[in-house]
């Protein structure tokens, strides 16, 4: 009698132990399926309008030392048809900024009509030092269909690293963030290089 009260009051013991075991193991399962390296807090993010790029990869596909950094890349326009072109440029090696071009993209997805930004000089970069294009000559951009809010799907051009396209946002230069960004009207001597 005394051994079948013992084995009534184990089972529940015996269940109880291995569904806390059942349970733990699952949350061990879950905490590893989390781990990894491409982790969400990893991965780049733009907390702003502008968008980020990387021309030039090296052999592996991965970003190397001549990899020309784009950062926040936008046109900031305060009037229909007309802007100017705002990014940060870097690379550990030596490049410079030689073309611009694109098309407006339209509401329904089509292509717009084509940009024509104006860069005077190369914008000349090298050895990590971070150009910031609105601190430099204004690249003009203009096209019929420019207005705050399109995107223009955009190829950037440079002397080493090559061409690449991407999508950049037209912002609305009347807004507070954006009224005093304006570029400089000649090269400050911080980004020459």
């Amino acid at each position: 009698m005394m051994q079948t009260m013992r084995a009534e009051r184990s089972r529940p013991v015996r269940r109880l132990t291995r569904r806390a075991a059942l349970l733990a193991s699952g949350l061990t399962l879950l905490a590893a399926a989390a781990c990894g390296f491409d982790a969400q807090t990893l991965q780049p993010y733009t907390p702003a309008e502008g968008v980020n790029t990387d021309v030039g990869l090296g052999a592996n596909g991965q970003p190397d030392n001549d990899t020309v950094l784009v950062r926040g890349l936008m046109v900031i326009s305060r009037q229909d048809g007309s802007g100017f072109l705002s990014a940060s440029l870097q690379t550990g090696g030596s490049d410079a900024l030689t073309g611009v071009t694109g098309k407006v993209v339209l509401p329904d997805g089509s292509d717009g009509s084509a940009i024509t930004a104006t860069i005077s000089d190369p914008v000349a970069f090298a050895n990590n030092n971070l150009v910031i294009l609105t601190d430099r000559t204004e690249i003009p951009v203009t096209s019929t269909d420019l207005v705050p809010g399109r995107t223009i799907a955009m190829t950037l051009t440079f002397s080493k690293a090559g061409s690449k396209t991407i999508n950049a946002p037209v912002v609305d230069g009347n807004l507070p963030n954006y009224q005093t960004v304006s570029p400089s009207p000649a090269p400050s001597a911080s980004s020459s290089s």
